[in-house]
């Protein structure tokens, strides 16, 4: 705080005493109320030097245990809705194909008892010949079919999508020749692969380059212009 010649009301108290201004806020304080005003600015650099410290602990931890970070977190929470709903759709299914295929082999069951009785009076009998053999093979063939492949039941995957999928966008710029770059991870519970696209402006010297880095590890790359103009840089591993 500077001195500030002759007399000036206070803005704490509202008289006109001698008076320091501070440099900050630029408001005349009286020599009694400069001490409060020093006293509350160091209050509040108290509250800021503990706010630091709370983060600087949010930062350690996360450094060290980064799954418990916030978009980390989302990504298991969304793991674990999607597992939820598949394994929701999936016990539905089930139900669905117990109730039908109990009644199904319950009809299998009687046409086998029958099948098992002519056999068994045909053998007492010993009354039967290459016909009957054969017409019972058949039988047989056809019973597991039958069991295996129910012809009235159909298996097929909806058009909408049960689990969406996870983007992970990362954007930064570049120095030199690159006036951006992003980097897109896409996750999908039925798909093993992992994909990165780079939007950039860039060389062919640097495609070529990125292109022998790529070989190296098994990745493919592919370029193509956007109708932003844009240069994209597809590449897969």
């Amino acid at each position: 705080m500077t001195a500030t010649p002759g007399r000036t009301r206070c803005v704490t108290c509202g008289k006109e005493k001698a008076t320091l201004k501070c440099g900050g806020c630029l408001q005349d304080f009286c020599y009694n109320h400069s001490t409060e005003h020093r006293n509350e600015l160091s209050k509040q650099l108290d509250e800021v030097e503990t706010t630091r410290d709370i983060f600087r602990q949010i930062l350690t931890e996360q450094t060290t245990k980064p799954q418990k970070h916030a978009l980390m977190q989302q990504i298991d929470k969304w793991e674990c809705d999607s597992i939820m709903k598949i394994r929701q759709t999936a016990d539905e299914a089930r139900e669905m194909l117990l109730k039908h295929t109990t009644g199904h082999i319950a009809q299998i069951e009687t046409k086998l008892n029958r099948l098992t009785d002519q056999l068994r009076q045909s053998r007492e009998e010993n009354d039967f010949f290459e016909t009957d053999l054969h017409q019972w093979k058949k039988d047989l063939t056809l019973l597991t079919e039958q069991l295996i492949n129910p012809s009235d039941i159909t298996m097929r995957q909806g058009s909408t999508p049960l689990v969406t999928k996870m983007y992970i966008d990362v954007a930064f710029d570049m120095p030199g020749t690159c006036k951006f770059f992003e980097i897109r991870s896409y996750f999908d519970l039925s798909h093993s692969f992992h994909l990165v696209q780079c939007i950039t402006y860039i060389t062919s010297k640097s495609v070529l380059k990125l292109s022998f880095i790529l070989s190296q590890c098994n990745g493919n790359l592919s370029l193509h212009r956007d109708s932003n103009h844009w240069q994209r840089i597809c590449i897969s591993f």
